[in-house]
């Protein structure tokens, strides 16, 4: 039921489908996604905790 409703699974089919993309296209493009989310989560995990005041403030800024 879940994986008939995941809009991106759906969409990615209707490009297959349609002919607008090709899967090596599109093993490109996630590819190119799962690299930057990891360089993401590495540039996290290095980066020094804030401060709970810096935290804080910019918690009630929005």
């Amino acid at each position: 039921y879940i994986s008939e409703k995941d809009p991106v699974a759906n969409f990615k089919g209707r490009l297959l489908e349609e002919k607008i993309i090709t899967e090596e296209e599109i093993e490109r493009i996630e590819s190119e996604v799962d690299k930057k989310i990891k360089g993401a989560v590495i540039f996290a995990e290095k980066s020094p905790e804030p401060k709970l005041e810096k935290f804080l403030e910019e918690v009630e800024q929005i």
